[in-house]
């Protein structure tokens, strides 16, 4: 066994044992700390399901890392990002739309280059969950030549989500689009600017 697995093995024994322990505020610090440990075991197997041949086997690792808190997998999610097949890169993106780790950002926006609309709505719409500001100049780079209507439509969310301002230009000349759809998100997003 290994001296991380020892040091954890060992940890495990200790809080389980305070599990038993008098006072009620050490047994909930018990088990709040085996919740951690269980939780990093489990973040370690998903990583290692991460890397499986089986694009279901990837799939449901990529989902079961979602679920986690953030911290444990957010890093495995982004590297999710850049997996060969374009499902799991999209569920990757999804994911940390869930959780909403600012370290996932610029990972999130090189991912907008992603050959797959699939992918890059999967993208715009994790982007979207993190209302921020500093993502609008990045958005409206890659605005330019879009001609999904699907994929101006998560763009113009995603730049109404930033509440910049400096968006409104750009949000004005798509309230006159010919696509019904594409017009009514543009009004939404120019009424979501500060």
């Amino acid at each position: 066994m290994s001296s991380r697995k020892n040091r954890i093995a060992r940890r495990r024994e200790i809080l389980g044992d305070a599990l038993q322990d008098d006072a009620e505020q050490v047994r909930a610090a018990a088990t709040r700390g085996l919740a951690v440990l269980e939780a990093e075991s489990d973040r370690e197997h998903l990583v290692e399901r991460l890397q499986s041949e089986t694009m279901s086997e990837r799939l449901q690792a990529v989902h079961g890392l979602a679920a986690l808190p953030h911290a444990l997998g957010t890093q495995a999610l982004v590297q999710g990002l850049r997996d060969p097949v374009e499902d799991v890169r999209a569920a990757a993106a999804r994911g940390l739309g869930e959780l909403l780790d600012a370290r996932a950002i610029a990972s999130l926006v090189a991912a907008l280059d992603d050959e797959s609309d699939n992918v890059k709505l999967a993208v715009l719409g994790a982007l979207a969950g993190y209302s921020d500001h500093r993502l609008a100049p990045q958005l409206l780079t890659r605005l330019e030549g879009v001609q999904s209507k699907e994929l101006l439509v998560a763009f113009l969310r995603a730049l109404g989500a930033t509440r910049d301002e400096g968006v409104e230009g750009a949000l004005l000349k798509y309230c006159a689009h010919p696509q019904e759809s594409v017009r009514a998100e543009a009004l939404e997003a120019l009424a979501q600017l500060e």
